[in-house]
């Protein structure tokens, strides 16, 4: 999870690094998207969270080679979904999640 000050260049730096690291990059901003909120709220599992994104980002999500970037995910801070992808990296524990995803 990357915190910090407004406008001092977080997503840009998360930006750049997917781009040179991964394959693919899968961002939403669920600010600029609003409708990504409830779009993954619905979500039944895990499976279908990932399909969602993917559809929203408009990019394939395929583990070891895709950067999940869930930007501005305070704005669905009471959804169980959200909260379970922030802390999918935050708990690192082996084999919990295929998935590199950096919110912010």
């Amino acid at each position: 999870m990357v915190t910090g000050a407004r406008q001092v260049g977080k997503t840009t730096l998360i930006e750049q690094f997917g781009a040179d690291h991964y394959e693919h990059v899968a961002e939403v901003n669920f600010i600029e998207m609003p409708q990504a909120v409830e779009t993954v709220s619905k979500a039944k599992d895990t499976e279908d969270l990932i399909l969602r994104l993917s559809v929203l980002s408009g990019a394939e999500i395929t583990p070891g080679k895709t950067l999940l970037f869930l930007d501005e995910i305070q704005a669905c801070e009471d959804m169980p979904t959200c909260s379970m992808m922030a802390t999918w990296r935050l708990l690192d524990e082996p084999n919990t999640c295929p998935y590199t995803c950096w919110v912010v």
